[in-house]
């Protein structure tokens, strides 16, 4: 259901409040039954930098933090 309403270009706003309600159950329900671990900053860093497919250099171009300080986070 969540998935058809954020399929939809536009919402009621009765469609827009059942959507809030349905997240803010499923956010609950995964807290209370699967919850995350938690990550540091580097590897969730180095997960983006990895899923998107993309390096350091590239990281840096398009953001403007300096490369060097990019690698300092990745090292921990």
């Amino acid at each position: 259901m969540i998935d058809n309403l954020l399929d939809q270009k536009e919402r009621s706003q009765d469609e827009e409040d059942y959507l809030d309600v349905l997240s803010d159950l499923v956010e609950k329900y995964e807290d209370e039954h699967e919850p995350l671990p938690p990550v540091s900053g580097a590897e969730m860093l180095r997960f983006l930098i990895e899923s998107q497919e993309t390096s350091q250099a590239k990281l840096s171009s398009d953001t403007g933090i300096a490369e060097s300080t990019i690698s300092e986070i990745l090292a921990g």
